[in-house]
């Protein structure tokens, strides 16, 4: 509030002592408070625009000075990440390009499977590009999570035949009927339309159709992998883990659960060591960096192998060779450098903690 007018607090403290020197009912004092609070907040809430522009410009300076140092630190391990990144990407575009046709006449759903898995695993990539680039390596963290999923059926759908990749890809009919039952539940309360009787009776159909051709325990999770199974064993992801052969990533999935979930162990995972007292996390860091960026980049370059040996019943041509080889150069190379970053930040950090105690 400018100098000279009323502060909210004495604003807030007069409209309630008005209210009580009148004697006032107690469902009149209450009366007052929300009327008090009420106003309180409006002019609050127009200060607050009238000042936005302000407040946003001094804190998009600051964002960009943060960048630009974190950038300096980064900017190496920060390149290579986009190379190996860019690098899966066009490998994967050509790959699609060759073979798209062929697979279209042939209806060869395994290798539409594995095209749309490949793409999903480049836009999370994308994803966690932006998230580093920014500081924000908790965020990065909770999005490899995905795409470590990704990898998992990319490679049990790639070491498996076209009735595993159709088991998968018509999934979806049983996603779909169980989310539109929670959507009906909920979609009032939401604001919006419900579906239509024949919509649901659409999904309803679908449902049973894939359930009668696939079979019982279709209608589970992860129903579709369900001939991968023992007979008396439900499907489940730590399963398919094993499976694909790349259980060993299971710690990082569980602290990645820690960055998405609202558990204790998410909570105090912010807390960073600074000094004697320590910070919070609330905003971008320019530590932390390297843990997610390795295991992106590790869970792409797996995806994009899957594709390009094992999309399509021909054996992967020598480009394809030569150009995942060379992939495999870069991000060993990123390894060491977001490794490198990170331990000259962890370095400074020793040294401030060793002055300030």
């Amino acid at each position: 509030m400018k100098e000279g007018k009323e502060s909210l607090e004495d604003l807030y403290s007069r409209l309630v002592a008005e209210a009580i020197d009148l004697d006032a009912s107690s469902d009149q004092i209450s009366a007052a408070l929300e009327g008090a609070t009420s106003e309180s907040a409006d002019i609050l809430a127009r200060s607050l625009r009238q000042n936005s522009q302000k407040m946003l410009r001094e804190h998009r300076r600051i964002r960009k000075g943060f960048e630009r140092r974190l950038r300096k630190r980064w900017a190496r391990a920060l390149d290579l990440y986009e190379c190996v990144y860019t690098s899966c990407l066009e490998v994967g575009e050509k790959h699609d390009q060759t073979h798209r046709s062929e697979a279209v006449n042939n209806n060869d759903v395994k290798f539409e499977a594995l095209t749309l898995l490949h793409a999903r695993a480049c836009l999370v990539a994308s994803d966690v590009n932006g998230l580093l680039r920014t500081g924000h390596a908790v965020g990065a963290q909770a999005r490899w999570r995905t795409l470590h999923e990704i990898a998992v059926i990319s490679f049990v759908l790639g070491d498996n035949d076209a009735e595993l990749s159709e088991r998968f890809l018509l999934h979806r009919l049983v996603e779909r009927f169980k989310d539109a039952e929670r959507y009906q539940k909920h979609c009032e309360a939401l604001g919006y339309e419900p579906f239509s009787d024949s919509e649901m009776t659409e999904f309803s159909e679908d449902r049973k159709s894939v359930m009668r051709q696939f079979g019982s325990g279709y209608q589970r999770s992860w129903g579709w992998a369900k001939p991968l199974m023992q007979p008396k064993v439900d499907p489940n992801f730590t399963e398919l883990e094993e499976i694909a052969g790349i259980e060993h990533m299971r710690p990082w999935v569980q602290q990645s659960h820690h960055a998405i979930h609202s558990g204790a162990s998410g909570a105090l995972s912010i807390r960073q060591p600074r000094g004697k007292s320590g910070v919070m996390l609330v905003g971008p860091s320019n530590t932390g960096l390297a843990d997610p960026a390795q295991s992106t980049l590790g869970s792409l370059v797996q995806v994009t192998t899957v594709y390009l040996t094992q999309s399509t019943p021909s054996a992967p041509t020598p480009e394809d060779l030569i150009s995942l080889k060379a992939i495999w150069i870069l991000l060993d190379e990123a390894r060491e450098a977001f490794v490198e970053a990170q331990t000259g930040i962890d370095a400074d950090e020793e040294r401030l903690n060793s002055n300030l105690s």
